[in-house]
């Protein structure tokens, strides 16, 4: 129904159907909120955040990859070392076709729909800048 397709290909019923279905996929996955309705609320992002702050000793954020490594390197078991360079493309799959930018009306769907994440990456992101700042290591 959605494979190889863009955002930008679907009409407005396909896209807040495919967003519904994808949508806040990080909050749920870390809160263990299985439901795929309505009932998503803030209590289940605060139970994410409880969850992250307190039980997650190390996570990365993408767009500080190299911060991301050092941090899981001062942070992982002495016996578990990583390489200081991870890749900074996929290059295990050529890119099919051109990219196609959304437009405002789309991203501010996307928005809408994904709320909760957009919040609980906001809230990681201080979390992963304080420890960081912790261990010295720049973002």
């Amino acid at each position: 129904m959605f494979k190889n397709k863009s955002l930008m290909e679907l009409d407005s019923k396909m896209l807040n159907k495919a967003l519904k279905i994808h949508a806040n996929l990080q909050t749920r996955y870390i809160a263990n909120f299985n439901e795929f309705d309505d009932r998503l609320n803030h209590e289940v992002l605060d139970k994410a955040k409880l969850i992250l702050r307190n039980q997650y000793i190390c996570f990365g954020i993408l767009e500080h990859i190299q911060p991301s490594i050092q941090l899981l390197d001062v942070c992982s078991p002495k016996w578990l070392r990583l390489e200081n360079e991870f890749p900074h493309a996929n290059i295990s799959k050529p890119l099919q076709g051109k990219r196609l930018s959304l437009s405002e009306e789309v991203m501010e769907r996307v928005r809408h729909y994904n709320q909760y994440d957009i919040k609980l990456y906001d809230f990681a992101l201080r979390i992963f800048r304080t420890r960081c700042k912790m261990r010295n290591i720049s973002v």
